[in-house]
């Protein structure tokens, strides 16, 4: 689960390559961890 997560965080951060996005997804990931 926790590799799936990286991944799909790697994905995000090549598709979205914003400062914006990237700080919400870290956000997210920090909640979740």
């Amino acid at each position: 689960m926790r590799f799936f997560a990286f991944f799909i965080f790697l994905i995000f951060s090549v598709l979205q390559q914003n400062g914006i996005k990237n700080g919400i997804i870290c956000s997210y990931f920090s909640f979740t961890y």
